[in-house]
């Protein structure tokens, strides 16, 4: 429990309640979510009500470009979105966020960070075994599960919250905690477990950081792949060219044959 009073969570999650309510629910240490002015407002009760119960939680404002994109003033939660164009005009604006929310990397790349609260999506994931940070599992649907057990039973490098089944769209009878508060006690301290197990996992998170970068370094599995398809592409541009000019040759030299001499 020391350990886990000592950690402080920097949350940045997806502008929808399904990624916002679980980042306002997580105990077991000081957390601070960054999320957009409405979605501070619409959640605030919550914090409020958290912190009078002793949960050191707060709330930090990043403005939400949405106006720039289209979006009516007011819109910044996807549950606010009513039509394909929105849709699109929503990520776009929260993708243009990068700059403000660039020191969420920043987070994880300090040697100070212990662990890393994720949902699983695949942008994620790869950015906690780049930077060698051991994760606390939460994925929220679809492919997030896939992941989970990428980082928890293939690579070891990764801690089940013990969501178990999608959190969207779920029946009725399907509704509710799906994490208790005190299971996520649990297994934050399993994560910064400071024994022979936690020592295992970091040195694997490690052990898979240096592998990644040396994959993307010059010389490395993912540079020559990816290296080896913008030749692929570049030749089949030029082959096509070449066939162009060769067919455009071909139809001219059969125009020139039939004019009369």
């Amino acid at each position: 429990m020391a350990a886990a009073e000592e950690l402080h969570f920097l949350l940045v999650p997806l502008a929808a309640q399904g990624h916002i309510i679980p980042m306002v629910e997580v105990g077991g240490g000081r957390v601070t979510v960054v999320t957009t002015p409405v979605n501070a407002a619409r959640n605030r009760a919550a914090v409020e009500g958290a912190r009078r119960e002793g949960v050191e939680i707060e709330l930090t404002e990043v403005a939400f470009p949405g106006r720039e994109f289209g979006l009516p003033d007011g819109v910044e939660n996807m549950d606010q979105l009513v039509d394909l164009a929105m849709y699109q005009a929503f990520f776009k604006a929260f993708w243009s966020m990068e700059a403000a929310l660039e020191e969420y990397v920043t987070i994880l790349s300090h040697p100070a960070a212990g662990g890393f609260v994720t949902h699983c999506g695949w942008n994620a994931t790869l950015e906690a075994i780049s930077h060698g940070v051991p994760t606390l599992t939460w994925p929220i649907f679809s492919d997030q599960f896939s992941s989970e057990r990428l980082l928890v039973d293939v690579l070891g490098v990764g801690v089940r919250s013990g969501v178990k089944v999608p959190t969207l769209f779920l029946p009725a009878e399907a509704e509710g905690v799906h994490v208790a508060s005190a299971d996520v006690v649990k297994v934050v301290t399993e994560l910064m477990d400071g024994g022979a197990e936690g020592a295992a996992r970091r040195a694997r998170a490690k052990e898979f950081a240096a592998k990644a970068t040396a994959a993307v370094e010059e010389g490395g599995s993912s540079h020559a792949d990816l290296t080896d398809m913008i030749g692929y592409i570049s030749e089949l541009s030029t082959k096509k060219q070449l066939g162009e000019k060769s067919t455009n040759n071909t139809e001219a030299d059969a125009a020139l044959s039939v004019v009369p001499s």
